[in-house]
């Protein structure tokens, strides 16, 4: 009997009955699907909808993998951050680098080098003074960029100038960009340098930054001054009595001098633009958002140093802990006693504060600075204004 037949169609119907269901179940769904898609896509949009899924699944798989990736570059910057101060005399090659540049560029009017990266194989310096900056006229130095220059190591230093009795540079690292250690010449520093940003990474920079100091690690000043909430070492003491020695001091330039503070309050501001004011040749490196300062080193709450104004763009975080393996030794690098705990969240320091107040009448105004690369030369021998805040803020161009 030929199943197209009535009655052969009906026994193969009775005989399939199950089968045949289950296909016209899925049939209804196909039809229902279809309809379904047809009206989302006219109200909604399949592309638009598929665009929206694949950047949340990919934010999804950024998100779970950003804490392994985080820590590998973590661990990866210690182990550049102790490689690059244990393989050598890192003084020796941070200074023969600054000195060779500096030779090169004798003759140049307001261009300095203020900045080393110090890689396996290479040495860069960045070179401050009017654009476009010059390239380099000799040997070992080759133009890498537009202010920038390259070198292979080791850098021999340049032969000693017995007329030259400036003070030699002040290097010190503030972080790591990928296999450099990236050094700032506190020596060029213009009297105030401000690190502020998320409280936490700051405080551990300028507690990085003091501990460098204070071992001589890059260079040393004639006189260290640390306040004892930044750094715990014998000599740290509270901000009023560090600031009374300086008081008795008679104004004029003294020897390389740095002060470390944390948070200065109002009167602190004050005194501090006066001691700067009185002594050319003070430093003070203030962890917190001062105003008025011409170096800013911003921190983000990933730890990473920001001062585009600089040129710097590194990875701070891991300089502490690198800095412990590579002072292992010394006592004096133990870790800071740090300030009482805040209830403050972690970003309330991300942006400027205002200005405590105003710096008495008495206080003459700053020249008006005609290029944005002239602060990045020699320390300023003016005072240091303390009373702009907000939209009288200094702007980059300040420095």
């Amino acid at each position: 009997m030929s199943v197209l037949s009535p009655h052969g169609l009906g026994r193969f119907l009775a005989t399939h009955r199950q089968a045949v269901l289950i296909v016209l179940s899925v049939l209804e769904l196909l039809i229902l699907l279809a309809v379904f898609l047809r009206w989302y896509d006219r109200r909604y949009g399949l592309r638009r909808t598929a665009r929206r899924l694949r950047h949340s699944i990919a934010e999804a798989g950024r998100d779970l993998i950003a804490p392994i990736a985080e820590m590998i570059r973590f661990r990866r910057g210690v182990r550049v951050v102790v490689a690059r101060l244990t393989e050598s005399d890192p003084a020796v090659t941070a200074r023969d680098a600054l000195a060779s540049a500096r030779a090169a560029l004798a003759g140049r009017v307001n261009t300095w080098p203020y900045l080393v990266l110090i890689g396996p194989r290479e040495l860069t310096v960045g070179i401050a003074g009017p654009d476009p900056a010059p390239p380099p006229e000799t040997e070992p130095w080759r133009q890498r960029s537009g202010r920038r220059w390259s070198a292979t190591r080791p850098v021999a230093p340049p032969a000693l100038d017995d007329e030259d009795d400036s003070p030699g540079p002040l290097p010190v690292a503030v972080g790591v960009s990928g296999d450099d250690l990236v050094l700032l010449d506190l020596g060029r520093a213009p009297g105030i340098v401000s690190v502020h940003g998320a409280t936490g990474p700051v405080d551990r920079l300028v507690s990085a930054l003091a501990a460098q100091l204070n071992a001589g690690l890059c260079g040393a000043p004639e006189t260290l001054l640390v306040q004892d909430t930044v750094l715990a070492t014998p000599q740290s003491r509270p901000l009023p009595e560090l600031t009374a020695v300086l008081e008795q001091r008679p104004a004029g330039r003294h020897p390389r001098t740095v002060l470390v503070c944390a948070r200065p309050g109002p009167g602190d501001l004050v005194r501090l633009a006066e001691l700067t004011e009185r002594d050319p040749g003070l430093l003070v490196l203030v962890a917190g958002y001062l105003p008025g300062s011409r170096w800013r080193l911003r921190v983000t709450t990933a730890g990473r140093v920001v001062a585009p104004e600089l040129g710097v763009d590194a990875d701070g975080a891991p300089l502490w802990k690198g800095l412990r393996r590579a002072l292992a030794d010394h006592d004096h690098v133990a870790p800071p006693a740090g300030p009482p705990p805040s209830a403050r969240p972690i970003w309330a320091d991300e942006e400027p504060v205002a200005a405590p107040g105003p710096v008495p009448a008495e206080s003459p105004s700053p020249p008006p600075v005609t290029d944005a690369t002239d602060d990045l030369i020699e320390p300023a021998t003016g005072p240091v204004p303390m009373a702009r805040s907000g939209a009288d803020a200094p702007r980059s161009g300040d420095l």
